[in-house]
Formats: C-alpha cells, structure tokens, sequence
C-alpha cells in the first residue's frame, strides 16, 4: 500500500511556479488582494484547488474569426 499524500498548499514559490510567474508578481496579486491566499502566520500559503477556480473565472473566452 503507498502512502501518498497529494500536497493541497504550494508555498510562494511553487505557485508562482505554478501559475507560470515570477514571485514578485504573485506577491503584488497577495498585497493587492487579487489571488486567493492562506495565511498561517506570517507565512503565505495558496490552495491548490482555489488556484484552480481562480484560473478559471479568469479565462477570457476565445474569439471567433473575423469572416
């Protein structure tokens, strides 16, 4: 039997890995309060699945060709 644990909270780091930016702009989103964030502490944490959503209310739809 594996004992796999899937990781649910990324570290700064690895979001913005994550997210394909660097840290000082996820960190901008932080401060401005525009990412979805946990906070312990003073350390910054980023659920992985709230990550998910907020990709997608992001998503601008497609346009179709101009004919």
């Amino acid at each position: 039997m594996s004992n796999t644990i899937q990781k649910r909270l990324l570290t700064l780091r690895e979001a913005a890995d994550y997210l394909a930016m660097t840290n000082a702009a996820l960190y901008q989103l932080v401060h401005r309060k525009r990412v979805p964030v946990v906070r312990l502490g003073r350390a910054l944490r980023f659920d992985i699945q709230a990550l998910d959503a907020w990709i997608d209310e992001h998503k601008e739809p497609a346009r179709k060709p101009a004919a």
